[in-house]
């Protein structure tokens, strides 16, 4: 019998880096002279690194290297790994989807893989995680699908197969592109239609809100 097959992102989802992003890119942009407010948040998150980085460099005007800025921001916020939070019933979805015998993938835009792979260790659950990929493992970052086409396939699966959970909108435009099974999870109800609109086929406000049970029977 395979295996069913659910890939999640990171920020937002599983950790609460939120604070910890907005406290880097604060510090980062100090260092070229912006005061800056966190403005930019809701049009970058879930993006990926890149995309968030030339979203910065163009706003801002910064005549800076994108390679520079993007070893600058993760620099800063690799420092700050020992702070990250779960989001609430992050842990215990993953440790009941794979006691239910769920093949996991990680899927992140905003890290590369080895730093993900220390924030799933910082919540005590990378074990469960069979793959780890990077939005530096694709060309195209969120909201192409490509993130989600490459996890799949390191699970030897089509994204057609897999459940993907969510936060952001471009992620779930991403995951919805690939052709997968889309869930979206977010504590802003206001959120929630913005998440079906982009393809969520199910919403929840957070992931111990997600019935397990519904799940199981999915792909």
């Amino acid at each position: 019998m395979k295996k069913k097959t659910a890939l999640f992102d990171m920020d937002g989802l599983l950790i609460d880096s939120e604070p910890i992003f907005d406290r880097t890119d604060k510090q980062l942009l100090k260092e070229y002279g912006v005061d800056y407010h966190g403005e930019l948040w809701e049009q970058i998150k879930g993006g990926g690194m890149r995309r968030s980085v030339r979203t910065y460099l163009d706003h801002f005007k910064i005549n800076e290297s994108p390679e520079i800025f993007l070893e600058k921001r993760l620099a800063i916020f690799e420092s700050m790994i020992g702070e990250v939070l779960p989001m609430p019933g992050a842990v215990s979805i993953v440790e009941k989807l794979s006691k239910e015998g769920f093949e996991l993938g990680l899927a992140t835009g905003g890290h590369r893989a080895e730093t993900a792979r220390k924030n799933l260790a910082a919540l005590g659950i990378e074990q469960y995680f069979s793959t780890v990929v990077s939005g530096f493992d694709v060309k195209m970052d969120k909201p192409e699908p490509d993130i989600y086409i490459y996890c799949a396939k390191q699970l030897g699966k089509q994204p057609t197969q897999c459940i993907v959970f969510e936060d952001a909108i471009n992620g779930v435009v991403a995951g919805h592109a690939a052709g997968a099974y889309v869930i979206g999870v977010n504590k802003n109800k206001a959120v929630h239609k913005k998440l079906k609109n982009a393809g969520a086929d199910l919403v929840f406000d957070s992931l111990d809100k997600v019935d397990l049970d519904h799940i199981a029977k999915l792909v």
